[in-house]
């Protein structure tokens, strides 16, 4: 029925809520929200969060509207809806905001800026800072900046430039709502002075003393509050008025930044610290130095530049030249005989990882050379003198070629003359291969010398018949004599190369013998014995006492009254002479032990008389079946690690004091088990394989030898269970093992069990 009455009803168009920004917002409110989408009026306009009205509500345009947000008792999301008839009808679009605790600024680091300069990095302490792109940073009432979130408690911003002044720093998690009352930090901005380091640059391992030295003048200079080298406080190890000095930290290399907080306010900031490799030391040549020999050393490692252009033996530094990143040269250094430790750095301190040892001993000394003359094609040389060091660097230098010395004795070295040498040249000697003595002793190259006397020893009475043996022809002289020392005999030709003379009597001595044609010297070069007995010479000892019956075994035989003329061995009935008996001084002879048959015992005697006397001291020489090495358990070990106990098995063993395993050059005292197995252990070496042989002397190494492999250690294995019950029983798989020895050969160590 009709109540007579009317009135009006507006449809409008449904409005939408396409977004809201920011879409969070503080617990406490007050957050202003502003609302995008469509079909927006004025009148009727309501705002609400979640079940709560907004404090206001603000009409912009049909698609803008804003929104205060009112508080909220708990954090959360909520959906943000408008009314335009008076909260009857709201959208329903469910664009969601969030509450949650605002950020609160506790601190900033560093705390203080330098004037003037845009983008320096502060990191801000704090908490309740979340991870959103609407995170921001504010340093005073303008310079809003991004955030980059690090933590709920940490975030780094880049500070705006100021002129100078305290600035205060705060955070906002949607860079909206600020609260400088939850705020407690700012940013000092200060003026800064300019400054050098000295040095410019340092090792990368760091620990270097670094200088800092201010460009206007000393005055101004003043006591440091903190120096850092890329934002880290580091240690300072003066800090006076007129004396700043920090210890370089560990760095990568390449470059560092540090900043400097003076007393009073001065800054310094972003100071460029070089961070060069830290140097490495590999060897140095020469590895010995010859006291008032060695002029300069060159250091070979990597990493060098011109701020380690020092070496340092143990404690003193000596000025060196960088001749590449590879190789440093310096002066020697101060010659006391010892062993002194190689490094390098600036001329203040040692600045590599490693060292390597240098060897300082007395210089070599040359006193003679024999024989003083050779024929052209080359010859063993014994230089005799003092000081000569066992080493692969032991040297001799004949003329302008250098060649490797076979070291006898302190007294004595053999080298091999070059088939080129010619003429008359000098032989000197080096301990180190590289400084040589200057003695002046020569050696003539030539084409007739007298190449053997047989017998080059006789008795003071005179009579022996002395064959002279000779490089070349010498029928074509009509006449020869032969002069022991000032002494003349009538040479008598045997053939074109040999001739007879009989010695004439003279005191005990040893002369030159030279064969002259009465008026010039034709050969020379031989020297002959005199001795009142052959009873003069004794035989005192031998070393090894032991040797194969195949032979080669160099006896040490040690005595008295030894000559070069006449000097032969005897082992037991086998003779053996030239090259294998070799005189080194009068107490030393070496003795080439030879072939035999049968094993056992002999006795060694020595001659100086051509063999027509021996002594008959009764010194004992035991041949014996080589060793031979078959296999090695275990054959493989970790490198870098000592106490490895090694079983070698082979044949021939001797239960001796002389009884040694050589882990490549290493050589170890093996202790005796049986004559087919004995325990050695290796040396700590390197990654790699070395061969191991075995000596029943100490002196001549097995013929047959077996390769023990140094792995690295940790080896790349991968356990499939790292832990399990104390009762045991947790089958483990190890991958990445080597099993090529096979698996009747792997045993699994769990500690000391």
């Amino acid at each position: 029925a009709d109540l007579g009455g009317s009135a009006t009803f507006e449809y409008y168009a449904r409005p939408v809520v396409s977004g809201i920004a920011p879409s969070r917002g503080s617990l406490a409110g007050r957050t202003v929200v502003t609302v995008h989408g469509t079909g927006f009026m004025q009148d009727g306009l309501i705002c609400r969060m979640g079940s709560v009205n907004a404090d206001d509500a603000r009409y912009v345009s049909a698609s803008l509207v804003e929104c205060d947000a009112p508080a909220s008792a708990v954090s959360g999301s909520v959906a943000l809806e408008l009314s335009f008839n008076n909260g009857l009808d709201f959208t329903s679009d469910d664009s969601l905001f969030l509450y949650e605790p605002g950020a609160v600024v506790s601190s900033v680091r560093p705390s203080v800026g330098v004037a003037g300069v845009e983008g320096q990095t502060v990191t801000v302490f704090g908490s309740d800072f979340q991870h959103s792109s609407q995170l921001c940073c504010r340093f005073g009432a303008v310079g809003t900046v991004s955030a980059l979130f690090e933590s709920s408690s940490m975030v780094v911003c880049s500070a705006p430039s100021r002129s100078g002044g305290v600035t205060s720093v705060e955070v906002s998690n949607n860079c909206v709502d600020w609260d400088p009352l939850v705020s407690r930090a700012s940013l000092d901005y200060r003026q800064q002075i300019s400054v050098k380091l000295v040095p410019s640059s340092g090792p990368a391992r760091g620990g270097a003393a670094i200088s800092v030295e201010a460009i206007g003048g000393a005055s101004q200079v003043s006591r440091v509050a903190v120096v850092r080298v890329n934002g880290f406080a580091t240690e300072l190890v003066a800090n006076t008025e007129s004396e700043v000095k920090f210890v370089m930290p560990t760095l990568s290399p390449g470059s560092a930044s540090v900043d400097i907080e003076w007393d009073g306010g001065l800054m310094t900031n972003d100071v460029v610290l070089g961070v060069y490799e830290t140097p490495r030391v590999a060897s140095a040549v020469p590895s010995s130095v010859s006291i008032g020999l060695t002029r300069s050393i060159e250091v070979v490692g990597s990493g060098f530049n011109e701020a380690t252009s020092h070496c340092w033996y143990g404690p003193d530094a000596v000025r060196g030249s960088v001749v590449s990143s590879s190789l440093i040269r310096c002066g020697s250094p101060v010659q006391t005989a010892g062993v002194v430790s190689v490094q390098v750095g600036s001329g203040s301190e040692a600045q590599s990882f490693e060292e390597v040892d240098l060897v300082i001993g007395a210089a070599a000394v040359v006193e003679m050379v024999r024989p003083s003359r050779a024929a052209v094609g080359g010859g063993l040389v014994t230089v005799i003198g003092e000081n000569f060091v066992r080493s692969s660097s032991l040297s001799c230098r004949l003329g302008k070629s250098i060649v490797f010395g076979s070291w006898l004795s302190s007294s004595g070295v053999m080298c091999a003359m070059p088939s080129s040498a010619s003429g008359n040249v000098s032989v000197e000697a080096s301990n180190n291969g590289v400084d040589f003595t200057s003695a002046g002793h020569r050696f003539e190259v030539t084409n007739v010398f007298i190449s053997k006397l047989t017998p080059s020893q006789g008795l003071v009475g005179g009579g022996a018949d002395v064959r002279v043996s000779l490089s070349a022809a010498v029928s074509r002289f009509p006449s020869l004599f032969c002069r022991f020392g000032e002494l003349y005999a009538k040479a008598t030709a045997v053939n074109a190369f040999e001739v007879m003379c009989k010695s004439p009597p003279r005191n005990t001595s040893t002369v030159q013998v030279v064969l002259e044609d009465g008026a010039n010297v034709i050969a020379d070069g031989a020297s002959f014995v005199y001795s009142g007995s052959s009873q003069d010479t004794v035989v005192a000892s031998l070393w090894p006492v032991r040797g194969s019956v195949e032979g080669g075994t160099v006896v040490s035989v040690r005595g008295s009254g030894f000559a070069a003329d006449g000097l032969q061995c005897r082992f037991g009935d086998v003779t053996v002479s030239g090259s294998d008996a070799r005189f080194i001084s009068t107490t030393l002879v070496g003795c080439v032990a030879p072939a035999v048959s049968t094993a056992g015992g002999v006795s060694v005697e020595v001659s100086v008389t051509g063999g027509s006397e021996y002594t008959m001291d009764g010194k004992r020489f035991l041949f014996e079946a080589a060793p031979s090495v078959a296999e090695l358990i275990p054959s493989r070990g970790l490198s870098g690690t000592e106490g490895q106990v090694v079983t070698v098995i082979g044949a021939n063993f001797q239960h001796d004091v002389e009884l040694t395993c050589r882990f490549g050059m290493d050589r170890i005292t093996a202790l005796f088990a049986s004559s087919s197995a004995i325990l050695c252990t290796a040396p700590s070496h390197d990654t790699g394989a070395v061969n191991v042989d075995v000596s029943n002397n100490g002196l001549d190494n097995s013929a047959t030898s077996a390769t023990f492999m140094y792995a690295p250690r940790g080896n790349g294995w991968v356990l499939s269970a790292s832990k399990g019950p104390v009762k045991g029983g947790t089958k483990i798989t190890i991958s990445g093992l080597d099993l090529s020895e096979g698996l009747e050969r792997v045993r699994c160590d769990f500690g000391s069990e």
